[in-house]
């Protein structure tokens, strides 16, 4: 079994065991136990550090994935690349917190509707941004040395193992919610502490400066790259974050607290994608290096299949039980319904891209990457401006969806004028069809009233809609043979 099977089945594994954890407590205690605010607040923070890590990180991601073949070598710690990345953007982050000290208040606290609550916690912002920055660092570093699980387990499944931990400590009162605030912030420490040690001890890192001299050849090249990743970094993370920024501006703290719980049931659908996509970049990166487009291509189609197939997987079953999850809630949350099937929608539609963006990445195409999620950051901010006043969070989620079918449009036609492969895969209309058919005709399925107890009744009735739904779609899918499909028969995956 190649290595990319191997750890896409882990970093799965990882992801899904995180996602029942996250739906536990994200989606079903943090609305029972926290108010719609105090859900805003976690979730904005977490939103800010997020943009501000993927600025200061100074496009060291980029920098990592397109030069550590070059400085690959085990004996002597990769010629410390790792040291000097972290100096990198360790510079990054010196600069931005510079200046976010010295704007932020006015800037953009004071604007917001919460602006006393956002001013009292915004002190936490910066270790967020720190422990966030480490993170995408070293996970960047450990997935270059196809060690791609190691952050998937600490970051989808230690954390929140630690965050289940706090909400039962908060829910006996033995701390209190800036205490819970806090240690929330710390446990952002734990993945990025993990994944370093495990690298250091395994000899890939070392705490030694690295030689400039090594490095000085490739500055001007890895300036270029940079600059990129800066501006591809900075745009994606608007069209990631920017809308829970923009409801707190235009509805406040509640809006953005009801909008982060049905945002995150909608966001389920990418796992597959995220696991896939990180696991892919070394053997794309190969693949490219030796010109094999042949197998690269066939690794598109595999992707492309797999990725829409597993993508309405999960889809089917959250949308038709979506009705029955939301009466478990509190009922200012039945607002988010449609915010849950716009933001699935649109991590439904990026899976018909594949490893599409990966491909583009690690080409010499990669600036449209750039170009392209600009103009992505750009028309989701004013998509968000015309929608959000209109429909509420509805319109941010309408928005989102807008903005990511354009860009796998954009992506598509560079893949189809560039590299020549087939992006209309046939087996795709096949399982979209089918998939429709089965939430339309689920729809039918009524409500049972099994026992007099709420909670029991729904997971029945969520159990017997799922296993229905689900076994209908799997034969189906077999009868076809789409599932053949997916079967891993390229060399690509052997490295």
């Amino acid at each position: 079994m190649g290595i990319v099977l191997k750890q896409t089945i882990k970093g799965s594994l990882y992801s899904y065991l995180g996602v029942i954890l996250g739906a536990l407590n994200v989606a079903l205690l943090f609305p029972i136990l926290f108010s719609e605010a105090e859900i805003g607040l976690i979730n904005i923070f977490v939103s800010i550090s997020a943009m501000l890590g993927q600025i200061s990180c100074l496009g060291s991601n980029g920098i990592i994935s397109y030069f550590f073949p070059k400085f690959e070598d085990k004996i002597s710690h990769h010629n410390r690349f790792f040291s000097f990345i972290w100096l990198y953007s360790m510079l990054g982050f010196a600069v931005l917190s510079i200046i976010f000290y010295l704007i932020a208040d006015k800037w953009l606290i004071e604007r917001m509707p919460d602006s006393e609550i956002l001013r009292e916690y915004s002190i936490l912002i910066l270790p967020l941004t720190f422990f966030t920055l480490s993170f995408l660092i070293v996970d960047t570093f450990a997935s270059s040395t196809l060690k791609a699980t190691l952050g998937s387990f600490y970051k989808e499944l230690v954390m929140r193992i630690v965050i289940t931990a706090l909400i039962a400590l908060f829910y006996f009162e033995l701390i209190d919610f800036e205490k819970f605030l806090w240690l929330y912030v710390l446990n952002f420490a734990i993945p990025a502490m993990a994944v370093y040690i495990h690298l250091y001890y395994k000899g890939d890192i070392s705490l030694k400066l690295p030689s400039l001299k090594i490095y000085r050849p490739h500055m001007k090249s890895m300036a270029s790259i940079g600059l990129f990743f800066i501006l591809n970094g900075l745009s994606n993370s608007i069209a990631i974050y920017i809308d829970k920024l923009m409801i707190t501006y235009y509805i406040g703290l509640r809006g953005t607290g009801v909008y982060s719980i049905a945002n995150f049931i909608g966001t389920i659908v990418r796992i597959p994608r995220l696991a896939m996509g990180k696991i892919s970049t070394p053997i794309i990166a190969q693949a490219i290096k030796d010109e094999d487009y042949g197998s690269l291509q066939k690794f598109f189609r595999l992707s492309v299949i797999s990725q829409v197939l597993v993508g309405f997987l999960i889809f089917i079953p959250i949308w038709i039980n979506i009705d029955i999850f939301l009466s478990l809630l509190p009922p200012s949350y039945a607002e988010g319904k449609w915010v849950v099937f716009f933001i699935s929608l649109s991590f439904l539609v990026t899976c018909f891209l594949g490893i599409g963006t990966q491909i583009i990445q690690l080409s010499s195409y990669y600036k449209l990457i750039t170009y392209f999620n600009l103009i992505m950051g750009l028309a989701i901010v004013l998509l968000n401006i015309v929608f959000i006043p209109l429909w509420g969070i509805v319109g941010a989620a309408f928005a989102t969806l807008i903005s990511k079918s354009v860009l796998v449009i954009l992506f598509l036609y560079v893949i189809r004028k560039n590299f020549k492969f087939v992006i209309f895969i046939k087996e795709n209309y096949s399982i979209v069809l089918i998939s429709t058919l089965i939430i339309v005709g689920t729809s039918f399925i009524p409500v049972f009233q099994i026992l007099n107890h709420n909670i029991i009744n729904s997971i029945a009735n969520i159990l017997i809609r799922t296993i229905v739904a689900l076994s209908i779609w799997a034969y189906s899918m077999k009868l076809l043979g789409i599932f053949n499909q997916t079967e891993l028969k390229t060399s690509i995956f052997k490295r």
